[in-house]
């Protein structure tokens, strides 16, 4: 019987690479190993993993606070498609909570490493949103590409603090016939109101309420002067909330498409056909909870196996999902449940999935 793994990070202890790798040692040869992703943190790694001739491209951009450093980016082996993942380059991991700073940060570089591709003749843009340290509506990204924000009398940072004061925006020719990009996201929230990006993901960039509250200001006026000045509305617009609304931004100055990450992906790697074609298949995720089922990729790798008819096994750090059966799923290996006497299921990760794997 053909198993088919189909692995997602256990953040904080398992990359999806390293996991499947483990779980595919204890399978063999009668398993195919597959990484997946749902547009945020790990996008780099499944499309390399799906496709090994692509090359990473390292570029000096700036991070969420100016600081410039190498960052990656993917070139598919057709030469004209990138995926970027916007963690990689003003990402919030490894900063601790006392040192952020979200009403200076941006997602300057994001632009910045657009500017480096398009350089190389890239024509398809698959922009993995999620993971940064800045809220910035996208401005920074659109700034790095040579629009222009100002407060009626001068030129003004293109971050949070500054669209509070934001009158008008120039947008000025950007050269982008024939480039078409896609922005991938994991939820559906808006730009603003009480699910907007501020609202919802502002707490986990912000070290106060006070900050929050300052953002969806900012974020408010700023819908307000695209609508004046561009005549586009991209208060409501679905998705356009991810990644400190960098999706809104990318939407707005680049005609992205703002799309389901899990979707797209599972698509291109067509890994719905690889589903049919097995006869069981081994899916993981670090937490496993009704979340899981809300646009990220294991939920739609469930649902997937489940129109199929296959045997689901479904391997997590935690389980915190009741009735997993209702979802098709068979059975529930729980790392932090399995760990012996001594054992700590997020450090000693490796060696419990190893032994949970041996099914």
């Amino acid at each position: 019987m053909k198993t088919l793994i189909l692995a997602n990070a256990f953040k904080g202890s398992l990359s999806a690479g390293d996991a499947g790798k483990i779980i595919q040692k204890n399978l063999g040869a009668s398993s195919k190993l597959m990484l997946i992703s749902d547009g945020g943190d790990g996008i780099i790694d499944v499309f390399k993993s799906a496709a090994p001739a692509a090359k990473i491209i390292k570029k000096s951009v700036r991070d969420a606070y100016g600081i410039y450093h190498k960052a990656p980016f993917l070139l598919l082996p057709d030469g004209k498609t990138a995926v970027i993942e916007t963690a990689k380059i003003c990402g919030l991991g490894g900063i601790k909570k006392c040192d952020l700073k979200p009403l200076v940060s941006t997602s300057y570089g994001v632009g910045e490493m657009i500017a480096r591709a398009l350089k190389l003749g890239v024509k398809n843009f698959y922009i993995g949103l999620g993971g940064v340290a800045c809220n910035d509506g996208g401005a920074g990204c659109a700034a790095a590409l040579g629009v222009k924000f100002h407060d009626g009398k001068k030129n003004i940072p293109a971050a949070a603090a500054g669209l509070l004061k934001l009158k008008n925006i120039d947008v000025p020719p950007l050269n982008l016939s024939g480039v078409k990009f896609f922005a991938l996201t994991d939820v559906t929230n808006p730009l603003l109101g009480p699910r907007g990006s501020a609202a919802v993901f502002g707490p986990q960039k912000c070290r106060t309420k006070q900050e929050v509250k300052v953002i969806a200001a900012a974020l408010k006026n700023y819908a307000r002067v695209i609508k004046k000045s561009l005549g586009r509305d991209v208060g409501r617009v679905p998705g356009a909330g991810a990644a400190g609304a960098i999706a809104a931004g990318l939407y707005v100055f680049l005609n992205a498409e703002i799309t389901p990450g899990a979707r797209f992906i599972f698509k291109k790697l067509k890994i719905e056909n690889e589903i049919k074609k097995s006869g069981r298949v081994i899916i993981t995720e670090g937490c496993l909870d009704a979340q899981t089922f809300m646009g990220k990729a294991p939920g739609a790798a469930v649902e997937l196996a489940k129109k199929y008819k296959k045997e689901i096994i479904f391997i997590c750090g935690k389980n915190k999902l009741k009735y997993a059966a209702r979802r098709g799923i068979k059975k529930v290996l729980e790392l932090s449940a399995l760990a012996r006497r001594g054992e700590d299921s997020m450090r000693d990760a490796a060696k419990i999935l190893a032994r949970a794997s041996e099914i």
